[in-house]
């Protein structure tokens, strides 16, 4: 049976085909220069398959990114000039895979996938589209995914596509590097070393950019400050199971905050062991609520420490700002911390609420 004769190229593809060298390197220079804006791994790979699907002949394009460069697991991102079908989704994936070293290959359950085509997937749909060519993408030290170009029946996909997909699979590498380089620069930056957490520093900031918020929409605001109580505290486990046990500690009670509050709320490690969470929209009442939750339930966990079982507990202070008041955050920060101190004073393991007027306060034993 005589195959199907491709359809003589459309204008775009004429005006590719006969460009100079020149003119097609200048061209990729801009996809590199827009790569390289890219922040993040979502924006860069839209530009890779945008740029690969305008590539003559091209009519399906696929990125398969590797964590780390893929934060949320292996993802492949792709797209094409009409709907995905189901198998050609799984060929797709099946070609990336081969595509890298047998050591980095995942899953295919475990890839998800991001179709950027503007019609839906199809699971009956037929198509003619014929997996051309893959690139790898890495990094002398990380191994960063795969590239593949798919060719339609548009026009088969020459020399020039192929030079093309290597050059933005090299650009797109650069550019994912270049990224994940400034993502962790960044975390380092507002993050805590130890537990992952914000830092005082970048909780600061937040609490600036939150009380504006609350006093725009007139919103409560919440803080509330944790110390891990002396019995079981950072210095008796660094003193007793040594410094990378009390960071291990640590860790885990992070985990344990984020696991209780909203996605909404910020958690922070303040200093030593003293954390705080920042709850907006959240009235006096229902911070008291989550700041006695918290205090029972870490009270009642056991954290697995260097082959120990330990347990802690915290003196918690809440202070709550409320539309109408001023908004100064140093005041809110320091109404929190004098309840909190006021919490160990009184025994640890219990919560104590800040009022508007100093001195006054209400208390709850957990």
């Amino acid at each position: 049976m005589a195959g199907k004769r491709a359809p003589a190229p459309s204008d775009d593809d004429r005006a590719w085909l006969s460009a100079d060298g020149d003119a097609r390197l200048q061209h990729l220079g801009l996809v590199a220069d827009a790569l390289a804006a890219g922040h993040s791994s979502d924006d860069i790979a839209r530009v890779l398959i945008r740029t690969a699907l305008s590539l003559p002949g091209c009519g399906m394009a696929g990125l398969l990114l590797l964590a780390p460069f893929s934060p949320d697991g292996p993802s492949l991102f792709c797209g094409a000039d009409r709907n995905v079908s189901a198998p050609e989704c799984a060929a797709m994936i099946a070609r990336l895979l081969d595509a890298l070293d047998p050591r980095d290959r995942p899953s295919q359950e475990s890839i998800h996938v991001v179709d950027l085509t503007a019609a839906p997937a199809a699971a009956g749909c037929s198509s003619d589209r014929t997996v051309v060519r893959t690139v790898r993408l890495e990094t002398p030290e990380l191994r960063i995914g795969a590239a593949l170009l798919a060719c339609g029946s548009r026009v088969a996909a020459g020399r020039q596509a192929f030079d093309a997909l290597e050059s933005l699979a090299r650009a797109a590498g650069v550019a994912l590097n270049n990224a994940r380089l400034f993502t962790r620069a960044t975390d380092l930056a507002v993050r805590d070393g130890v537990t992952g957490l914000y830092n005082r520093g970048h909780l600061d900031d937040l609490l600036t950019v939150e009380i504006s918020r609350a006093l725009s929409y007139e919103q409560h605001l919440a803080l509330i400050m944790l110390d891990v109580d002396h019995e079981g505290g950072l210095k008796v486990v660094n003193d007793t199971l040594g410094h990378l046990a009390g960071d291990e500690l640590l860790r885990q009670i992070g985990e344990f905050l984020l696991e209780h509050v909203r996605r909404a709320d910020a958690v922070a490690r303040y200093g030593g062991d003293e954390f705080a969470i920042l709850a907006p929209g959240t009235s006096a009442t229902q911070a008291r609520a989550l700041s006695e939750r918290i205090c029972d339930a870490l009270g009642a966990a056991a954290f697995p420490v260097a082959g120990s079982k330990l347990s802690v507990t915290v003196s918690v202070g809440v202070a709550v700002w409320q539309p109408g008041s001023d908004p100064d955050t140093e005041r809110l920060i320091e109404s929190a911390d004098r309840a909190m101190y006021r919490a160990k004073l009184d025994g640890g393991n219990c919560v104590r609420m800040a009022r508007a007027h100093p001195g006054q306060e209400v208390s709850t034993t957990a």
